[in-house]
This record gives structure tokens, sequence and C-alpha cells, in this order.
């Protein structure tokens, strides 16, 4: 809850820019009746986004208002992390196995600092922005995931431990292969990025002999039961676009050494292919190395949320070796390159503090986009009515009209004292 908290659920700290097109994205879905589209063109424009996280805050902001609601979607978001949390825990059986891995968790990030240093010497961007993508392409800290990409983050989260508990035969193959697919409208990223893991397993089930039909019967069963949800995504979805892409050698490679492969090297160094099998830890490797070549949309996106399952499986690897590894030098550098990278996170939870609480919306998402994502299109987010299959298709939605008020009263970014915001540009 206190994690979430500070990424600015329930407004009561600040939110990240991203929140700009969320918020929005909850009042439109608050404020017009279901089902609604945007007529701000020819054609109808449908909201066509993993809304998953929305419903339920949308719901009660629908009984309660706009505060409720965002209040209800921090008690949502918390009671899932936490949930996760609990379920983690099992991996480490003792008090401080249990500790030391929340800290490894918290302080879990690349070496950005260093990275960013590289491309902005002597000045570190103000503290409204993360540092995380210093190089264009990212892997987000943990908290970077938390407080930017919740929905993403929960669902990464789901399905790296999902894999990890089977692993140990705490939780069943089915339960893992059922779960997953019900998070698509959380985040379809998410479940892209959880994909090798299941294959994986499955893989494993089958060559041990240990697949039975309900290991197969059910999972099909999961995605009968959501593929209303894969037509309503997939709709218009040929304007968002995959291809592959070829970031600068000199880029790709210096983002890799400060980014995974030093941890990579001195986890298994330290015997990390062991604990979950040797396999995990190549296509942990693989996802890692891989990833920054795929594109899909405009942005970078892919490698940010598809990347979270592979982060956390080598974020318990990590804490499950530093508490029973012997100390060596190894077990130094792993520890050094965690402090440093710790310096993400601790910068997250800074520009929580020193700013204020980020204003509400008083426009619909088309005009929030504007703000401060103008430069990429809207295909993430919109798609022509007509795209929905018929079965899905509303015949007679309600059109939300433009709203030519200011979206907000006041700047996002507003420190809570003028002196605090003069120390920190300052400073930094």
């Amino acid at each position: 809850m206190l994690v979430f908290l500070l990424g600015g659920e329930g407004h009561l700290t600040y939110s990240n820019v991203d929140w700009q097109v969320r918020d929005a994205v909850l009042a439109d879905m608050i404020r017009a009746p279901w089902p609604f589209a945007y007529g701000t063109g020819a054609t109808p424009l449908i909201l066509r986004a993993p809304l998953g996280m929305y419903l339920f805050p949308a719901l009660a902001g629908k009984l309660y208002g706009f505060e409720a609601a965002h209040l209800f979607l921090w008690v949502q978001n918390g009671l899932f992390g936490g949930s996760l949390l609990a379920l983690g825990s099992l991996l480490f059986p003792t008090e401080r196995g249990r500790r030391s891995a929340l800290i490894v968790l918290l302080c879990f990030s690349g070496m950005d600092i260093l990275g960013f240093s590289l491309v902005r010497p002597g000045r570190i961007l103000p503290f409204e922005t993360s540092i995380d993508g210093w190089a264009g392409i990212q892997f987000s800290s943990t908290l970077t995931q938390a407080f930017w990409v919740p929905q993403h983050a929960l669902c990464g989260w789901a399905g790296g431990l999902l894999f990890a508990l089977w692993r140990r035969g705490l939780v069943p193959f089915a339960a893992y292969c059922v779960i997953m697919p019900l998070l698509l409208l959380w985040s379809p990223l998410g479940v892209m990025g959880t994909a090798p893991f299941i294959f994986l397993a499955f893989g494993h089930m089958l060559k041990t002999g240990r697949l039975t039909w309900r290991d197969v019967a059910l999972p099909c069963a999961a995605i009968i039961f959501v593929l209303p949800i894969l037509l309503y995504l997939g709709a218009g979805a040929g304007e968002v676009g995959a291809r592959i892409a070829f970031p600068p050698a000199v880029v790709y490679f210096a983002f890799e050494m400060l980014e995974a492969i030093p941890l990579i090297l001195l986890t298994f160094m330290l015997g990390g292919a062991r604990l979950y099998g040797l396999a995990c830890f190549i296509a942990i490797t693989l996802m890692l190395l891989a990833s920054p070549f795929v594109m899909i949309g405009e942005n970078v996106d892919f490698v940010m949320r598809a990347s979270i399952p592979a982060l956390l499986l080598l974020t318990l690897i990590t804490a499950e070796i530093l508490e029973t590894a012997p100390s060596t030098n190894w077990r130094f550098s792993l520890i050094m390159i965690l402090a440093i990278g710790s310096i993400t996170p601790a910068r997250e939870i800074y520009r929580a503090l020193i700013y204020r609480a980020s204003p509400a919306p008083h426009c619909d998402i088309a005009h929030a986009w504007q703000v401060s994502f103008s430069k990429f299109g809207t295909h993430t987010y919109f798609a022509p009515r007509d795209s929905l299959p018929r079965s899905l298709r509303p015949t007679s939605p309600t059109i939300i009209p433009p709203l030519s008020t200011p979206c907000y009263e006041r700047s996002w970014a507003m420190p809570r004292s003028q002196l605090l915001g003069t120390a920190t540009d300052r400073l930094f």
C-alpha cells in the first residue's frame, strides 16, 4: 500500500506524467455512460486499451465521484501487490531471507546513474522525470514499474512469480496457465513477456510425463473465456504495428553492460542457474538481450513491459544468492551493483516526496494526450468503432464531445515549497 501511495495512487502524493493520460482515461470512464465513443473525427473512435485496472475504480467513481475512484484504485492495486508479496514470501523460508528479499526487490535496478552520467555529463535531469530511459531503451527498476505503470508491473510480477512458485512445486501448472490469460486486459505486453516461461514450463511438464488433461483443458478454457478481450484488444491493432528495431550498436552494448549483463554474469557465477533451472536462466538472459530489438507502437513499450517477468525472476535469483552464497569478491561486486542501482528507486521516492499531489484532469483523454505525448500517435488508445467485430461493436454509443476547458488548473510538477524546488535545481 505504501509503494503505490508513493506512486501517486489515491491522488495523495505526486503522480508521474504517465498519469496525465491514465487519470483522463479513468475520468472519461466515470463521466460517460457505457458504451461510449469519441466523436472528434469522421468515424467515432472507441477507447481500445488495457482497461482491466480501471474497471472497478470507474464503477466506484460513478457511485461516489472521482476521488473515491482513485482511492479504490489505490486499495485495489495495494491488495494485488500485497498478495504477490505474500506469495513471494513462500520462496524464502526464514524471516531474515524475507526481509533481505524485500530490500533487494525495492532496490533492484540497473546502473542507470552511470549511463545517465554518460549521456548527460555534469548534470542530472530535473526530478520530475526518471533516469531509467537514459539509453532510449529501458529496463525499469521495480519502483519505476510500480510508480509509472502499475498495471503492467502487477501483471509482469505475477507472471514471473508464478513461474518461480511452480518451479518450487508451490503452484500447479494449470493454475499458472489459467491466471495469466485472465490478466490480458491488465497488460497484454506483460502476458507476452510471460509466454516464454509458460512454454518452458509446458515443455518441462511434457518431458517429465507430468502433463495431465487438466493441465491442457483448463488453460484452453481460460483462453476461450478471454476471447472477447483478445478481439477487443486486437481492434485496429494494425495501426499500432510491430516490427524489428535495431538500436545503434554502441548504445545497445552500453545499455546491456550497465543494465543486465553484469547481473546475469555475477548471479550465474554464484550459482543462480541452479535455483530455477538452467533453462529458466537462459530464458531470462535471452529475454533481456533480445527484447530491445522488438518494437510495438511508436515507443519502446515492448522492452519496458515485456521484460518485467524476466527482471522479477532475476530479482528473486539475486535475493536468494545474497542470502545463501558465501562472502566472496563476486558477492561483494553484486552488492555494489545493487547499491549503485538503488539510486534510481531512491530518486523515484524523492520525487514523490518533494512534489505536490498532481491536479485532477478537467479534459478528456484526447486532450490530455496532447499535454505531454503529442509527438506519439494515439493508436495505442483509440481504434475506429467499425474495427471491432460485430459481436462487440456498440450500435449507438454515447458520443463524448470534446472538452474545451484547460486540462489542469496548475502545472503538473510543482514542488511542495519554492525553497525545496530551488535547492533541487541547483544541486542537480
